[in-house]
């Protein structure tokens, strides 16, 4: 009877939404840091002529999230700084995304195909080791009645502030572009 009622309990949690949550690489990440550790970060895309920076400072870490300010600069124009605040953990299904498909409240894409690998790759000049995904996502617009799908590269490595190495996101509908986000500079404060 007992196992009977767990099962049920289970069975219900499962149908109300309630996912696996796991540990967060973008906060451990974030975690492993001191305060005013930070991350800059290039931004560009092929249909663009200039490239954005953009510099995530950690400001706080507490058992539960972390918070960061981000501030973007496209050519002399600095934005004013944001917080963000990044949890600790996540649903199992949103590992592999980057921050910036974490931090909005529209509906995630769909995934498919993940893959996830272990790459040596060179920042700064230095070797670090770091987790590559890569997985095509497809997600409807609802204001433009399209599809939009697109192969997504995202290396991520705790050895660097908020973990992000490089992204490479390459749409392929509705039309063809590519954006490429990686890490430029980085100071990591020991806690």
């Amino acid at each position: 009877m007992r196992t009977l009622l767990i099962g049920l309990f289970v069975g219900l949690l499962s149908a109300t939404g309630f996912a696996e949550m796991v540990a967060n690489p973008v906060y451990e990440a974030w975690a492993a840091c001191g305060p005013g550790s930070s991350v800059t970060t290039m931004i560009s895309q092929t249909n663009e002529a200039e490239s954005v920076a953009q510099k995530e400072t950690l400001v706080e870490v507490t058992p539960e999230h972390v918070m960061i300010s981000v501030t973007v600069t496209l050519g002399r124009q600095v934005s004013s700084p944001t917080n963000v605040q990044i949890p600790a953990k996540i649903e199992k299904e949103l590992v592999g995304l980057p921050r910036i498909l974490l931090d909005t409240d529209k509906p995630k894409p769909k995934i498919v195909e993940m893959k996830e690998s272990k790459e040596s790759v060179e920042v700064k000049g230095k070797k670090v080791e770091a987790t590559k995904y890569e997985y095509t996502t497809i997600e409807s617009s609802n204001v433009e009645a399209k599809t939009v799908s697109a192969k997504v590269k995202y290396w991520i490595s705790k050895d660097i502030p908020g973990g992000l190495v490089q992204l490479v996101v390459d749409v392929e509908k509705p039309e063809k572009m590519i954006t490429t986000q990686q890490v430029m500079d980085y100071t990591k404060i020991a806690k």
